[in-house]
């Protein structure tokens, strides 16, 4: 069922180079990529830490805990969603890659997905 969400992603959005659902210790529990030029496990731990402290931040900031972030590079944009306490979705697209659709797109997988953790 992961694995048809996130290829429903790549289908829909046009840039992605990966769609992965990673555990909040950056273990990747289910990727679908479109580029062998990218390291996803490299990348999903690296992004861990970050999640870690923008989570932080939120709530030491009193904003309440943090539900979807985007970060731009030279060479990607990645957004993430949290599903739960303990996953989240992460799309990595090509930098010139529109945001809007995709993240309507990471959305409506958040819907799914958040069923079938809770579950």
């Amino acid at each position: 069922m992961f694995k048809s969400v996130l290829e429903k992603i790549s289908r829909q959005v046009e840039g992605v180079l990966g769609a992965l659902i990673v555990a909040r210790d950056g273990i990747i529990i289910e990727q679908v990529t479109a580029s062998s030029e990218i390291n996803f496990e490299l990348l999903a731990g690296e992004f861990a830490a970050i999640v870690k402290g923008l989570r932080r931040f939120a709530r030491g900031a009193e904003l309440g805990g943090a539900q979807e972030f985007c970060l731009q590079t030279d060479k990607a944009r990645l957004l993430s969603m949290f599903i739960t306490e303990e996953y989240y979705l992460l799309l990595v697209l090509d930098p010139s890659a529109g945001q809007g659709h995709a993240r309507y797109e990471l959305h409506k997988a958040h819907i799914l997905l958040e069923n079938e953790f809770a579950g």
